[in-house]
């Protein structure tokens, strides 16, 4: 497994936690983190999907990527897409559809009744979010076949999005509808009236013997298809008719679109016309970034994670399609200097990825910018090509955006940055506060807040939270540099289990090896404090030669009804007795169910798996007694 960089594994977090829905850092700290690593040629901004959280489920067969290629202002990729033409003969039929920017979702179907919905998450396992679906998918199909997959992009019409959703309750805007829909499908509940203003757009049957006619007939809503010939397709003034007609149909759809997808029938659809990452029958054509021109009409600074000053343009709003686009990010000081974007600069911008605004080239130099020493009263310092505070723990929007780190990291749910900005005002300006000593009393007291659902909601998400790992308390503190990989070594190291240091910046373990540091001391404070409020910080535990059924055990279901009120009393029988609580995989000897009959994903990973299981009373019966 690849070891990323802090600062990739800070863009990986942020991106994960933003598309659940509950972002950690402003979208002008994202914009210069990810210029950061684009600059430095990482791999991580290309990733497709992540790792999901809450529940979760297995795609029956994997849920793919699709290769893509784009048209630029002045390029035609016509190359590439005679490339991935040749790969059939003349006569073999493409089919072009639209492609529907939303999130990508797998409907599962039994002998023709639904029974899952997964979203893509990394392709081999998604979120489970059936409860949500179920409502807007036929429930049955005119079909015998033993499991059936539907590929979908769960959407929702523009119109409905900016009416109704684009400014949230709690004062968030959301860029555009599919980083809307993302953040609903992730969320634990939704309210009936939400799920009907969603629409699951199909667009792939698995068995690939089935086309788009058989979604049709079956009651989903989807797209009729152009076609052509491979023969017809290479040549240039049809490609570019193709676009043409694509790029105007956008402008009239209901939907939002990123491009158009071309597909070889079903007779190509075969096991050799797959790749690890995409089908090669597949590809998808994307519209070429918006540019708009515009004059730079003044220059703030927002303050990033670790107390860089970044520089963000006020501009002459400009229409990049459909969206009035007043702000972008200059990346540094050093950059602005170099390139002569100042105040008074025109400059064109593009929308990267149809969300993020970014420079495309600066057509008329502005004013010298001259660097600043004082910032909100601390001492600016330069930093490489930044500037930054000398001590930026001494502003409040710091210590915010930190806690709303530790909110997130905590795992206390659906807690905006606007949200926690009123949680801090309110007075509780620690995580250990809000997990502790927030209730409703002293939180409408403070005049932040009032009674009534909102506030119920907040309570009820801060009270789920009674266990936190070792490594995810460190990491909520957001020590620079201390990212999710040195954090977790140095849980292993702090509790006395076998640990690895090596290619770890040397300052960052040093504050945590060394004995009574600030840093150390607060973590080992801290951890006493919520232990003794029963918030239990879970330490990693060695691996025992001496156990059972190799010690390591995963649970499924709730042991309610077999005796223990929580899974964490069972857990705790399990320490007591040397085993150990571990993740289903090919190492994991049992699976704990509360029912043999269950049909949760955990019961079928194992049964795929070869893991052995046991009922909670079966296991206690045979192992504990």
């Amino acid at each position: 497994m690849k070891n990323f960089t802090d600062k990739e594994e800070e863009y990986i977090e942020a991106k994960e936690a933003y598309y659940n829905g509950n972002p950690i850092m402003s979208d002008d700290e994202f914009d210069i983190l990810e210029a950061e690593l684009l600059e430095k040629g990482s791999s991580v901004i290309e990733m497709v999907g992540f790792k999901i959280k809450g529940s979760k489920a297995i795609h029956p067969t994997p849920m793919k990527s699709l290769d893509k290629i784009q048209f630029q202002h002045d390029y035609i990729p016509l190359k590439e897409w005679i490339k991935w033409l040749n790969q059939a003969n003349d006569k073999v039929v493409v089919e072009f559809t639209p492609k529907f920017d939303g999130n990508s979702v797998n409907l599962i179907y039994k002998l023709g009744k639904f029974v899952q919905a997964i979203t893509r998450g990394d392709g081999k396992e998604g979120q489970d979010i059936t409860n949500k679906i179920k409502y807007i998918v036929p429930d049955t199909i005119d079909t015998k076949e033993k499991e059936l997959e539907i590929r979908g992009e769960v959407v929702i019409k523009k119109e409905i999005f900016e009416r109704k959703y684009k400014l949230d309750k709690t004062g968030r805007i959301y860029k555009n509808p599919r980083n809307w829909v993302a953040g609903m499908l992730n969320r634990d509940q939704l309210d009936m009236d939400i799920i009907i203003d969603l629409t699951f757009m199909a667009f792939d049957v698995k068995p690939y013997k089935y086309d788009l006619n058989n979604l049709y007939d079956w009651g989903f809503i989807s797209f009729k298809y152009i076609t052509y010939s491979v023969e017809e397709s290479k040549k240039e003034d049809i490609f570019i008719e193709l676009f043409k007609n694509f790029t105007n149909y956008r402008k009239f759809s209901a939907y939002q679109l990123d491009g158009f997808v071309a597909k070889f029938d079903t007779s190509m659809r075969t096991p050799d016309m797959e790749k690890d990452h995409h089908p090669k029958w597949a590809m998808a054509i994307k519209f070429p970034p918006k540019i708009g021109t515009t004059i730079i009409e003044d220059i703030e600074w927002s303050v990033g994670t670790t107390g860089a000053l970044i520089p963000v343009a006020v501009l002459s709003p400009v229409d990049l399609d459909g969206s009035m686009v007043k702000r972008v990010i200059l990346y540094n000081y050093q950059w602005i200097l170099d390139n002569g974007c100042g105040i008074g600069a025109e400059i064109q911008i593009v929308k990267s990825g149809d969300i993020i605004p970014k420079v495309l080239k600066i057509l008329k130099q502005g004013r010298k910018i001259q660097p600043m020493s004082i910032y909100e009263g601390i001492k600016v310092v330069r930093d490489g090509v930044n500037l930054k505070l000398s001590d930026p723990s001494k502003l409040p929007q710091y210590e915010i955006r930190r806690l709303h780190a530790g909110i997130v990291i905590s795992g206390i749910k659906n807690v905006g940055p606007a949200l926690t900005e009123r949680i801090y005002n309110a007075g509780f300006k620690t995580l250990s506060d809000v997990l502790v000593n927030m209730n409703e009393e002293n939180l409408i007291k403070s005049g932040y807040f009032k009674k009534g659902r909102e506030l119920e909601l907040l309570m009820e998400n801060v009270k789920k939270v009674t266990e936190i790992s070792l490594s995810n308390l460190i990491r909520s503190f957001k020590f620079e540099g201390a990212g999710n990989h040195i954090s977790i070594e140095v849980a292993k190291y702090l509790s006395g289990v076998d640990y690895d240091f090596s290619g770890l910046e040397k300052s960052v373990v040093a504050l945590f090896t060394t004995e009574n540091s600030k840093e150390r001391l607060l973590v080992e404070q801290t951890e006493e404090f919520l232990n003794k409020n029963n918030i239990k910080i879970k330490r990693p535990m060695k691996k025992t030669n001496e156990t059972k059924v190799n010690g390591v055990v995963e649970f499924t279901g709730s042991p309610k009804d077999h005796g223990f009120p929580l899974k964490a009393d069972f857990e705790q029988l399990l320490n007591d007795h040397g085993y150990v609580h571990g993740i289903l995989n090919a190492d994991c000897s049992c699976l704990v169910t509360d029912d043999y009959n269950s049909s949760s994903s955990k019961m079928k990973k194992a049964v795929k798996l070869g893991v052995k299981i046991l009922t909670y009373s079966d296991f206690v019966e045979k192992y504990i007694k």
